[in-house]
């Protein structure tokens, strides 16, 4: 395990999601004390066993399968749900992101799981997720940092390689570092943007007004049409208006897309007060944005799914648009929610905390 030390950063201690390497045989070269734990297992003891014994009997042949997918490369299986047999016999459900890494002429397989809770379908509920998604973003943010530097220093160098070649099949073949080497760096600029999310700025504005210049100006040169359905009276809300206001952008863009620009799309405002239990929201009055559509919808399958990063069903995603949403709005005392409708459409959910300042 001595080629895998960069698993031993104390940032995979951290998180609320298993963290699990395998080698080619399925046998677990690492697993975190979250993924461990589950199983009410020491992590140490678990080293070297053979992982598919954590696999209900009717799933083992299928999962083999899968495993071998991955291992060979083939994207299909890149996120795959199924469940695991925990130490009191019981099954749960969790969500696998699976990647490979070769180092020293081994395959290993990198799988991340994130617990799937069916009553309230998001993964993480409780509120330390903030701070230990933060130090998960941190570890991103250097990683992403230094393949940042590195890939750009590599290009530079690639493009003063190419004006001293003459020779046409050594250009081609410079051609194709510069494709893969375009594309890593496109990934490193990913995950670099991904864990850089600015401190939050809060303020008391009129979310009214915040709300139709930001989708008048996402819809510019659409031709979706649109109806709005705003409360006369102005509703003051507490938070960092930009941030509000790129949340709003990318749920629209995504409502924008599901129905290829065209459709129609409702967007509301209004007051709402919760005054008994929510999972995720206190006590209290919120400004409720709700953005429905009547393009294609979510599929029930993928609905567990939407708010995870780097989770995406479009060509050329980055998974990261609704997680960072989501991220944004909790931080901020609010939510995201969503119902849908597979072939109808979506309606999408934000609340926002009213401000307790009187603006004039």
């Amino acid at each position: 395990m001595n080629s895998l030390k960069f698993m031993t950063d104390p940032i995979f201690e951290s998180v609320d999601f298993i963290v699990l390497v395998l080698n080619e045989k399925g046998k677990i070269e690492y697993i975190n004390n979250f993924g461990a734990g589950l199983f009410k297992r020491n992590k140490d003891d678990m080293i070297g066993m053979d992982w598919f014994q954590f696999i209900p009997e009717n799933r083992k042949d299928e999962i083999k399968i899968v495993f071998e997918s991955v291992k060979n490369g083939e994207p299909e299986y890149k996120y795959y749900e199924n469940p695991v047999i925990l130490d009191d016999g019981k099954e749960k459900k969790v969500l696998w992101h699976n990647s490979i890494i070769k180092v020293n002429e081994k395959i290993y397989i990198i799988s991340l799981g994130f617990l799937i809770d069916p009553k309230i379908r998001i993964v993480h509920q409780n509120r330390i997720e903030i701070e230990k998604f933060n130090n998960f973003s941190q570890s991103l943010r250097t990683i992403g940092h230094e393949l940042n530097n590195l890939f750009t220093s590599i290009m530079g160098n690639l493009s003063l390689l190419k004006m001293s070649i003459k020779e046409k099949e050594d250009i081609e073949i410079l051609k194709d570092i510069e494709i893969a080497l375009n594309k890593a760096l496109e990934i490193a600029r990913r995950t670099l943007n991904f864990s850089k999310i600015e401190s939050l700025k809060k303020e008391d504005f009129c979310i009214n007004d915040l709300l139709m210049e930001t989708a008048k100006f996402t819809l510019i040169g659409k031709k979706t049409k649109v109806s709005y359905e705003i409360e006369e009276e102005k509703i003051n809300v507490t938070g960092d208006p930009v941030k509000i206001s790129e949340v709003i952008q990318n749920i629209i863009l995504n409502a924008l897309e599901s129905m290829n620009n065209c459709g129609e799309l409702i967007v509301r405002l209004k007051r709402i007060y919760f005054d008994e239990y929510h999972p995720f929201l206190k006590k209290g009055e919120y400004a409720l944005i709700s953005i429905k559509d009547n393009g294609t919808g979510i599929p029930p399958e993928l609905r567990d799914k939407i708010f995870l990063p780097f989770f995406t069903t479009k060509k050329g995603g980055s998974g990261l648009g609704l997680s960072i949403s989501l991220k944004l709005m909790k931080e901020m005392g609010g939510f995201i929610d969503f119902i849908s409708k597979e072939k109808e459409g979506s309606e999408f959910f934000i609340y926002i905390p009213l401000s307790k300042k009187i603006i004039i």
